[in-house]
């Protein structure tokens, strides 16, 4: 079993493509695997208890997370998730970094294999490059919350996330929505092949 999760539309954004590549990899299946797609609320709290209950639910041997980074125009393998949240702009609170969790570690190093995944994407001709870390919105609470859930409840679960940018059909220079659940397909098929 395999889980993909991406994001619910917010802010400015009525279409999110990390919610629609969940949806579009639910139920197929990569090589013997079963993917399960989930799409999470924009929510610090909600978003991390939401995917660790799935993580629970479904005992995935792979867990890869999916969200917007609308200034990207080609997709990023994250390397690690940082104990760090910044509420965004508008959200009538100052916007300053505090930490996630303040009896976790500042950094928790993902678990698939960044390099060997951005290396398979590029052979297969999308465009993907590898990222240091998830930023300090959502994506990144997830990330950083479901590695420290894996490691408490004793999981080997592969563990990673993968930024996408916006559709062609949302800005110049977007990416096709095949292409990104191509992309992602493929990060979570190079995980498989790394736990054979």
């Amino acid at each position: 079993m395999v889980l993909v999760t991406g994001f619910e539309p917010f802010g400015n954004y009525s279409v999110n493509p990390s919610g629609l590549v969940a949806e579009a990899l639910n139920g197929t299946m990569v090589g013997d695997a079963l993917v399960v797609g989930v799409v999470l609320p924009v929510n610090f709290t909600s978003a991390v208890a939401e995917v660790n209950a799935a993580i629970d639910r479904f005992a995935p041997v792979v867990v890869v997370s999916v969200g917007l980074n609308a200034r990207l125009d080609r997709l990023a393998v994250e390397h690690w998730g940082l104990n760090l949240m910044r509420l965004p702009k508008g959200s009538g609170v100052v916007v300053r970094l505090r930490r996630l969790d303040s009896g976790g570690p500042w950094v928790r190093p993902v678990s698939i294999p960044v390099s060997e995944c951005v290396a398979s994407l590029r052979g297969s001709g999308v465009p993907v490059r590898a990222s240091w870390w998830a930023g300090t919105y959502v994506c990144n609470a997830v990330l950083y919350g479901e590695l420290g859930h894996v490691e408490e409840i004793g999981s080997d679960a592969l563990v990673g996330f993968v930024h996408v940018p916006l559709l062609d059909s949302q800005v110049a220079g977007g990416l096709p929505l095949a292409l990104e659940v191509q992309g992602v397909r493929g990060v979570v098929s190079c995980c498989l092949d790394s736990v054979v």
